[in-house]
């Protein structure tokens, strides 16, 4: 069991991670529903992105399309396209 304690002082357990694209960032979810995007390199928090309220991330992936890339999560019944 890993805990994550965040910049922003959240502290729950990682339920999920991947890399970017160009496997430079690491996107992390949790069991509070909270994602972040760290640089692979420094651990640095690069972004915060909108949360699952109350519920625990199951999935993320990143993919390029033609329009940049994209972060798809996965909370309970909910997919969000980030």
């Amino acid at each position: 069991k890993w805990i994550y304690t965040s910049v922003t002082c959240k502290s729950s357990e990682i339920t999920v991670c991947c890399f970017d694209v160009t496997m430079k960032r690491i996107i992390i979810g949790d069991a509070s529903g909270n994602i972040e995007i760290l640089n692979y390199f420094s651990g640095n928090l690069m972004k915060t992105l909108t949360p699952h309220e109350n519920a625990e991330v199951t999935y993320l992936k990143c993919v390029s399309t033609s329009n940049g890339n994209v972060i798809i999560s996965i909370a309970g019944d909910i997919i969000w396209f980030h």
